[in-house]
């Protein structure tokens, strides 16, 4: 097994980033992607791995062909679940040989995405598999292959199972129906921790909002850290259509908050990622008071009954083509918008639409590095998603700006955290 050193790469933070089928290629220019250490693909069914005698593993990609996107040493992963696939998981995790099977499969799914295939007598291949929730859907999901033959005995797997409360679905499914997995993901956890060589990583990708946080009590935590290497904490999506006042999607305080609701739980902050969004989202207000633009009214934005979107929020991503209906809006915001100092994120409030934006910019992004990433002394940082922020990579040029400016001190290095670090099975 490597050094704890050696598989955190001491002079490196990390930073993660999601890459979708739907935009499955890297910028073109290397040096863009120089800071990155973890890539995720998006992702495979969970049911397939309540399968028998599984043969197939449908990735957008093959995981080499990703790699030659980033740079060497970059550890390419695979998720699984996602946009409310949480049935699989829930299967999975019912009983302990429920939770064998899966975990079987998710081994055999790291040995047959190339860790037998490449491995060589001097360098052997890193794989491993990742289970979350993303934004609202509740359950168990996602997993990842990370897959790199450029670092010896480092091999890993980052796993995301997240049944947090307040789900896409929990009009029908009530959290009250869920409490059973509080118990089940660190069993689960545990089980897939036992299925894989001590040397893989695993994380968890969770929720920011701590009403979402059912699964990570005081008492479930030291068990779920125990089985993991680090966790991606999405700070963002944090304002949502469940809200009635308007707030930071993704601001710098309510992350705060976030960051210190895992560690008073008992997440070492060394493992914690702080999250990023490389997306705009706007939201319908009412008639906001002249000093209420933050935290101003918003009408009903999901149906009472059915928990479906009544449609006054929306979004997209900076590679998308803005949309016709909110063009001039979001124009208007680019211009007049503002960074707001008490809340920490940048905003605009179109009074004459009615519309609330809120969105990190690149500025917002930097003054996250020595507010959170430094004060809280975190691992590192990862972003939904890599080419969301294309073409031109505003964003994630200011994530580069922020890790180099901590490398360039000399790196955190393993005497920078208390008890640093998890990544090599120590915790």
């Amino acid at each position: 097994m490597a050094s704890a050193a050696e598989s955190f790469e001491t002079s490196r933070l990390r930073c993660v980033m999601y890459l979708t089928g739907q935009r499955p290629t890297g910028p073109a220019d290397k040096e863009i992607v120089s800071h990155i250490t973890h890539v995720e693909m998006a992702f495979l069914n969970s049911d397939l791995f309540n399968k028998d005698d599984v043969t197939e593993w449908p990735l957008f990609s093959p995981v080499d062909k990703v790699r030659t996107q980033f740079m060497p040493g970059t550890k390419v992963m695979v998720a699984i679940g996602g946009w409310g696939d949480t049935k699989g998981f829930d299967t999975a995790a019912r009983t302990p040989e429920s939770r064998k099977k899966w975990a079987r499969n998710v081994a055999k799914m790291v040995r047959d995405t190339g860790a037998d295939g490449r491995r060589t007598a001097i360098h052997s291949n890193e794989n491993g598999i990742g289970l979350r929730t993303r934004r609202h859907r509740r359950g168990l999901g996602v997993c990842r292959v990370s897959h790199n033959p450029e670092y010896r005995a480092t091999s890993g797997i980052s796993a995301n199972v997240n049944p947090s409360g307040n789900g896409e679905d929990y009009k029908n499914i009530t959290n009250k129906e869920k409490e059973w997995e509080i118990e089940a993901y660190p069993l689960l956890l545990e089980e897939i921790r036992r299925q894989l060589p001590s040397e893989k990583l695993i994380s968890a990708a969770t929720p920011g909002l701590e009403g979402d946080m059912i699964a990570f009590t005081r008492e479930t935590v030291p068990r779920i850290v125990r089985s993991l290497d680090f966790i991606n904490l999405m700070t963002y999506d944090m304002m949502n259509r469940r809200r009635n006042v308007t707030d930071h999607h993704t601001g710098l305080e309510l992350s705060r908050v976030a960051v210190d609701n895992y560690m008073d739980r008992g997440v070492p902050a060394h493992m914690i990622n702080l999250g990023f969004a490389f997306y705009t989202k706007w939201f319908k207000t009412t008639d906001c008071p002249e000093d209420k633009e933050v935290g101003c009214p918003t009408p009903l934005m999901e149906d009472p009954v059915t928990g479906g979107d009544l449609g006054q929020t929306g979004g997209f991503s900076w590679n998308d083509r803005i949309p016709d209906d909110v063009k001039s809006s979001f124009e208007r915001a680019e211009k007049d918008g503002k960074y707001n100092e008490k809340g920490g994120g940048y905003y605009y409030l179109d009074r004459a639409e009615k519309r609330f934006w809120t969105y990190d910019t690149p500025d917002a992004i930097l003054r996250k590095f020595p507010a959170l990433v430094d004060e809280k002394r975190l691992g590192g940082v990862f972003a939904w998603s890599l080419h969301d922020d294309g073409p031109e990579y505003k964003h994630l040029k200011a994530v580069n700006k922020g890790l180099a400016q901590r490398q360039d001190r000399g790196g955190w290095g393993p005497g920078f955290w208390p008890g640093f670090p998890r990544e090599a099975g120590e915790l």
